[in-house]
């Protein structure tokens, strides 16, 4: 008992002094004219990929001068799902729309200032969905529906002639969130295997399937560290009784120290939304954060859980859609960006 006692006030300690380490004061800046059309934007990097379906086009902004710019623009077929940096350009991500329900999935290669871009894989089936397309130790790893319910995740690898071959890594049910560090590939199950079951977290490692600690379905995943030493960030509490039933939590599931198991640590349970279905991990004074996405807000969290969250955000309307990015804009300061009827900035 005495060593619980002397635990916990040793944590409360560090937590008040990371309170007072941590608070973030980010700088709003007003909405940014021209870009109401805007409905998804990406972390690229230091840049900043806004889709406008209006005018079918991929927008890529940077911020110069304290204030976001628009660089360039790139027309775009299909509905953008994702876009994320590869060697000497970018790869897109494009599928099924609200404007187009019947196209494919397409994952298209733009290699350095080229509008036009290549197109690497196709597939098209039941339901052309990307849920997750990102870069990866060479390798373009993508998570996607490949029927109503299954998804398939996989990675690209490119030949020295220039083809890209598509190696699928696992196949599961409702498995609509991935983040991949080394080797290890870790997705979050809305769902699970029974129609109306919880969903989960799994772990793949080569050919093996590990279930990891979490609460219900899982909703978003972001792995922070190396394939040795990780943290895993999840969004879950998710239940499709979301109007009863569902939690906004964010949990962390880490290693322990004295084996190889995995633990679960609830960061925080928020009542106003009913799931953190966006995870963005950045820097800024010095300390580290997480950005998430709830139903209708988004909140910035620090990564230790020691200083108080921080709402930066809430929608006047959830009718409308909102997105989430974030720009490592140098290595102490981000830029938040949330889309909800225009383009709206936060400094950090």
């Amino acid at each position: 008992m005495r060593m619980t006692i002397r635990r916990l006030l040793s944590l409360v300690a560090l937590s008040a002094l990371g309170a007072q380490a941590a608070l973030i004061h980010p700088e709003a800046h007003a909405q940014i004219p021209g870009t109401e059309s805007v409905t998804a934007v990406f972390s690229v990097n230091s840049q900043i990929a806004g889709y406008d379906p209006s005018r079918r086009s991929l927008l890529f902004y940077s911020w110069q001068g304290g204030a976001l710019r628009q660089e360039r623009s790139i027309p775009i077929e299909g509905s953008v799902a994702g876009v994320t940096s590869v060697p000497n350009g970018y790869a897109v991500a494009t599928g099924m729309g609200r404007d187009n329900l019947s196209a494919p999935i397409r994952i298209v290669v733009f290699a350095g200032a080229d509008s036009k871009g290549r197109v690497v894989f196709e597939r098209s089936g039941e339901r052309n969905q990307v849920n997750t397309i990102l870069w990866q130790d060479g390798k373009l790893w993508l998570n996607f529906f490949t029927s109503k319910y299954i998804t398939t995740i996989g990675y690209l690898t490119s030949s020295q002639s220039g083809e890209w071959t598509f190696t699928e890594t696992a196949s599961v049910r409702m498995g609509d969130s991935l983040d991949v560090v080394g080797d290890l590939a870790v997705v979050g199950r809305s769902y699970g295997d029974i129609q109306g079951q919880d969903g989960d977290l799994l772990l793949f490692k080569g050919g093996e399937r590990t279930l990891l600690p979490s609460y219900r379905g899982v909703r978003s995943v972001r792995v922070v560290g190396d394939a040795a030493n990780h943290r895993i960030f999840i969004g879950d509490g998710w239940h499709m009784n979301y109007g009863q039933l569902a939690q906004g939590r964010l949990s962390v599931v880490s290693k322990r120290a004295e084996d190889s198991r995995y633990t679960l640590q609830i960061l925080d349970y928020d009542t106003a939304t009913t799931d953190f279905r966006r995870l963005i991990p950045f820097r800024s004074s010095g300390h580290d954060y997480i950005a998430a996405q709830g139903s209708s807000s988004v909140v910035i969290y620090d990564q230790l859980g020691v200083s108080p969250k921080k709402v930066i955000y809430r929608q006047d309307s959830q009718t409308n859609l909102m997105d989430l990015a974030v720009a490592q804009v140098s290595p102490d300061k981000a830029l938040i960006v949330i889309a909800d009827q225009g383009l709206t900035t936060f400094e950090l």
